[in-house]
């Protein structure tokens, strides 16, 4: 908690760089996947993925994976090969490339496409190459298979909504405020009436976190200082105190703690904590603040999560 918080003080003093960086919150993201048993290769493999970053970035769905969940994917069959003679000599090739947007947790198809492609080049991975520079991002068919995985993307949080909110509640109820978030405020705002109830829920979730950790910091601090009422344990407990932010019935307990160690700190101490006190203070006066921090808390989440996304095999042809 202290390492966000940390974060969010700088976050806050760059104005509105950080909302700038961090708009995919709320926004429909698909994410392009290739299937370890794509057999082309590394090199064509890494030219089609970032193909498809293309097509996602230039219709409006590209971003950070926030709800991996949602992918783009493709499987590619090859109509003819032929080898023409040189020199130099070279491979030329007919493909067929079939796109995929579908939910790769419930392995439920949202959209499809196919694209021909025509490739050639001196050795195979030249040839599938230049086959995929072939693929218009903004086509007509392209836009269309992208709108349509959009809609079905909207259309299932509004089918799983009432599933999301109990999935979240369950998850508050049990201290795991992260997951709930998580759950919560990836719900695209374009999908008005469950994001409407899933933000009003977040909100009463996030304050019952922030009085879940302030009473249990407040637990650690009055230990240390029944323990060691000195100005060494006011230091200590000063420390804990400044990570809190004060708020429900947590607060009038954290202000009778801080006027009992405020004795015991010097009046520089006192300074430096009554600063690091209201910035703590300053977190809870406004929604955007508390936005913010909430999905710093999710970020934090999400970093904390095993970086490979293991997917079942797609059969989606």
């Amino acid at each position: 908690m202290w390492t966000i918080l940390f974060v969010f003080i700088i976050i806050a003093g760059c104005g509105n760089t950080y909302a700038a960086n961090n708009d995919d919150f709320n926004r429909i993201i698909i994410n392009p996947y290739l299937s370890t048993e794509l057999d082309i290769p590394k090199e064509a493999k890494d030219y089609l993925l970032t193909k498809l970053n293309h097509i996602v970035v230039e219709n409006g769905v590209g971003g950070y994976q926030i709800n991996p969940r949602f992918i783009i994917t493709v499987e590619i069959s090859q109509n003819t090969k032929d080898i023409i003679s040189g020199p130099p000599q070279m491979i030329a090739r007919n493909l067929e490339l079939d796109l995929f947007i579908g939910d790769a947790i419930s392995q439920t198809l949202y959209s499809s496409a196919k694209v021909t492609l025509k490739g050639v080049g001196q050795t195979d991975t030249k040839s599938l190459i230049d086959a995929f520079k072939n693929i218009k991002t903004k086509s007509k068919d392209i836009v269309s298979f992208i709108e349509t995985g959009k809609k079905k993307i909207v259309e299932y949080y509004s089918f799983e909504c009432e599933f999301i909110l109990k999935k979240a509640s369950t998850q508050a109820s049990i201290n795991n405020f992260e997951q709930a978030l998580y759950e919560l405020m990836t719900v695209p705002s374009t999908c008005k009436e469950c994001f409407d109830k899933c933000n009003d829920l977040t909100k009463l979730i996030h304050s019952k976190q922030l009085e879940y950790e302030c009473s249990d910091k407040l637990n650690k601090a009055q230990t240390i200082w029944s323990s060691e009422p000195t100005q060494s344990g006011a230091r200590k407990v000063s420390d804990i105190l400044i990570t809190i932010v004060p708020i429900g019935k947590c607060e009038s307990e954290l202000n009778t703690l801080r006027n009992n160690i405020s004795t015991s700190l010097t009046n520089d101490q006192n300074r430096q904590y009554e600063i690091e006190y209201q910035k703590q203070v300053r977190l809870i006066e406004n929604d955007r603040n508390l936005y913010q921090l909430r999905k710093l808390y999710i970020t934090e989440y999400l970093r904390n999560q095993p970086k490979t996304i293991v997917l079942t095999r797609i059969f989606w042809r």
